[in-house]
């Protein structure tokens, strides 16, 4: 399904000039109590992006370093030592500093690869693959589970969704799916954002952020409307009496868009109750038709809504 664009996209100003070089994908990560975070190498450090694409310098860092969503600590992140992804450390979110030491070796690479900690294992998203390795990272990634909807070797960011359980998966493409980690299993459909270099879901807002190129977008989570059917009558129109009246509104892929906004009109005899409706959760708006007692011509019944 294609999700509806919301707002942007909006260009990102540091000091009144614009951000060109925002780190992106896995150095690059959304949280909805701090905002974007994203290193700049000409702005000379880690800044937080507003929604509005407003940036303000939070750390002064030398490089841009990868993160990993810390599933032990439940809002929290770790932070690769991108130099050499030879260790592992606790990110501090508020201050955009580096915490404890998680894991290290002296072996270059020990770390690489590494986007979600969970209790007991680390996750690594590829393409349409799932891999694990234990809290050690030691041995190479196995294979976990398979995800369908993806593109083959494309890069992902990994979020968090408002099922504590379930991570929602951004691939550059625009492909977006869900995976229950507990599970072990794909789950829920496959959403569609648009090519990206990063994006990420707000469970505060319900909401997904994007980067594109060196801009912010923000989409709905719901898929953007692309057909409305005309209007039928559920049950037969006669004089005097009430009918219940319905459209149907879908997204691209014949996906039903909830709380869609419907606009009614009637042309000819009788009255529509309602002017407006919203539609239900399997993409249906209703109204009623009142005929009058009287014979008439037949009334012409239209639903609109905006795509």
């Amino acid at each position: 399904m294609a999700l509806e664009l919301l707002a942007g996209p909006f260009n990102i100003v540091a000091n009144g000039s614009l951000v060109t070089d925002p780190s992106a994908g896995g150095s690059a990560l959304y949280d909805d109590d701090i905002g974007l975070y994203t290193f700049s190498f000409a702005k000379g450090g880690l800044h937080v992006v507003q929604l509005d694409g407003h940036a303000y310098l939070r750390a002064a860092q030398a490089r841009a370093n990868a993160f990993a969503l810390d599933l032990q600590n439940p809002g929290e992140y770790l932070v690769h030592d991108s130099s050499e992804e030879s260790r592992l450390y606790k990110f501090n979110k508020r201050a955009a500093t580096f915490g404890d030491l998680v894991l290290g070796s002296e072996a270059t690479g020990y770390v690489v690869g590494a986007q979600v900690r969970t209790p007991d294992r680390y996750l690594h998203f590829a393409g349409t693959n799932v891999q694990s390795k234990p809290l050690t990272l030691v041995g190479s990634w196995a294979y976990e589970a398979s995800l369908s909807g993806a593109a083959i070797g494309d890069s992902a960011t990994i979020s968090r969704t408002r099922d504590t359980n379930v991570l929602a998966v951004a691939f550059g493409n625009g492909t977006v799916v869900f995976y229950d980690w507990v599970k072990k299993t794909q789950v829920g459909g496959v959403a569609f954002i648009g090519a990206n270099v990063g994006a990420w879901y707000s469970p505060r807002h319900d909401i997904f952020v994007a980067l594109v190129g060196a801009q912010l977008t923000v989409f709905a989570s719901s898929p953007r409307p692309a057909t409305i059917s005309d209007p039928v009558a559920v049950t037969p129109l006669a004089k005097g009496r009430a009918s219940s009246i319905k459209t149907r509104v879908l997204g691209s892929n014949s996906e039903p868009c909830k709380d869609e906004t419907v606009d009614w009109a009637l042309i000819g005899p009788g009255a529509l109750e309602l002017l407006q409706s919203a539609t239900d959760s399997n993409g249906w708006a209703w109204n009623t038709y009142i005929a009058p007692n009287a014979a008439g011509g037949m009334p012409t019944i239209t639903a609109e809504v905006k795509f």
